[in-house]
């Protein structure tokens, strides 16, 4: 479905991250990564 990336940054980094990148947040479902147990983003590609 798309890359899945481990995120550090609070939500403040993020949506800086955000601006940098040109991001779209409306394509980031956020998810618990169980395997590793720390937040993780999916990034949806609708392509």
């Amino acid at each position: 479905r798309g890359d899945i990336e481990p995120v550090l940054a609070m939500a403040d980094e993020l949506q800086f991250q955000d601006r940098e990148n040109k991001i779209d947040l409306n394509l980031i479902e956020f998810w618990w990564h169980q395997e590793i147990g720390i937040p993780a983003i999916r990034v949806v590609n609708n392509a």
